[in-house]
């Protein structure tokens, strides 16, 4: 004699099965919850009990939450504001995204509505004839068609605090034209001649002082 599992009844066990169930009702009742291979886990999210072959959510939103809480945290380099990956409806943002919202991406990016590859304010690159270019934005009056600006006079205007008149030039005392430090600054009211001083020029990697 047997305990069915299902209801609790004894019955006798018949030939050629497990001797779980006392009917085929009850065999239907239990593999329609605990199914072929199922087991009893927990949700980690919600804490309810659930029966299923494999995974680890008891559900879609479950799994939504999860993927928030493991997704990579991120800074927005224009607002400062910690992100993830997920957006609150759960969907993904772009890969390579660094920006926490689009007005955000909008300041800090190159051609307004690009990801994380454009350059973002303050951003340096080298230029022709040694000089070096500066990511000012286009609300710059002075900046170019893409945003950028000559290092040095973007260096001068902070040190004077004002903008440069169109024939004001800066020159660069020690020759070294991508050296934009203040102090290697100065302003000139008329148009450069070639070269710098003798007196200013210091022969590189050594200390002959010529």
């Amino acid at each position: 004699m047997k305990i069915c599992t299902v209801c609790g009844n004894e019955f006798k066990r018949r030939a050629h099965t497990t001797g779980n169930f006392c009917s085929k009702a009850c065999w239907y009742a239990y593999y329609r919850k605990h199914g072929r291979g199922n087991r009893e886990r927990v949700c980690p999210i919600c804490g309810v009990t659930f029966f299923r072959v494999g995974g680890t959510y008891c559900s879609l939103d479950c799994s939504v939450e999860a993927r928030k809480r493991t997704s990579n945290i991120r800074t927005c380099p224009v607002c400062g504001v910690k992100f993830t990956r997920l957006r609150e409806d759960g969907t993904r943002r772009a890969p390579g995204t660094i920006h926490c919202s689009r007005e955000c991406g909008l300041k800090g990016t190159r051609n307004g509505n690009r990801g994380g590859n454009a350059s973002l304010l303050g951003t340096t690159r080298p230029g022709s004839r040694g000089y070096t270019w500066v990511k000012v934005g286009k609300e710059d009056p002075a900046a170019s068609a893409n945003g950028w600006r000559l290092q040095h006079r973007v260096v001068m205007e902070q040190k004077l605090g004002r903008a440069l008149d169109p024939y004001e030039n800066v020159h660069h005392v020690n020759g070294d034209r991508s050296d934009n430090r203040p102090e290697n600054l100065e302003l000139w009211k008329t148009k450069q001649i070639k070269g710098i001083r003798a007196g200013d020029y210091h022969c590189p990697g050594c200390n002959c002082g010529s």
